[in-house]
């Protein structure tokens, strides 16, 4: 099985946040805060489950907890697919 595109990915991790609060996606920004918007715990462990099971992956809800950005959200989720660069390096 191949790895998806980084864009996919990053498209899904943005769908299910702004799901989660009700905002349109194009209103996000990387560094969006889960906590500041108003998250607790109980729905970081929701929406963490919802975006790893839309990716059919194991991401670890620290990958939320942590920081707390979008922008950490996605890079977690890219790692977690093996998912290949949008814009690889030369191309």
């Amino acid at each position: 099985m191949s790895s998806p595109d980084s864009r996919r990915v990053r498209a899904t991790v943005i769908r299910c946040w702004a799901a989660t609060f009700g905002e349109p996606e194009d209103s996000l920004a990387d560094d969006s805060h889960f906590f500041a918007n108003g998250g607790d715990s109980l729905l970081a462990i929701e929406l963490v489950a919802e975006i790893a099971e839309a990716l059919s992956v194991d991401i670890p809800p620290d990958a939320l907890f942590l920081d707390g950005h979008l922008r950490s959200l996605i890079d977690a989720a890219v790692a977690a697919t093996g998912a290949v660069p949008s814009n690889p390096a030369g191309g």
